[in-house]
């Protein structure tokens, strides 16, 4: 939706600042262009590309965030077991 979204105000050239866009378009049009500016020549990628090929590039940034999400919290678990497990001891668990 994001992409497509983008696409669509960036080919209709609407003006951003304008009040017929609602406050959830305003803010994901924000966050595609700060995707276009992250991503070289994806704009031109976007807009030469069929629907079919814009909705796979979209599964693929997709992927690409759940796979960092993942990462980032694989990280966190791994510093709050290091943080609550006294130095030198190993973490015993009780299960009940």
């Amino acid at each position: 939706m994001l992409l497509t979204n983008g696409i669509m105000i960036m080919s209709e050239d609407i003006n951003v600042n304008d009040a017929s866009l609602m406050a959830i378009e305003w803010e994901e049009y924000v966050i595609f262009k700060e995707l276009l500016c992250m991503v070289p020549s994806l704009e031109v990628h976007l807009m030469g590309s069929s629907e079919e090929m814009v909705t796979t590039i979209a599964e693929l940034i997709q992927k690409g965030i759940n796979s960092a999400q993942a990462d980032n919290t694989k990280g966190v678990k791994t510093t709050i077991i290091d943080w609550i497990t006294p130095k030198g001891q190993s973490l015993n668990l009780h299960i009940l």
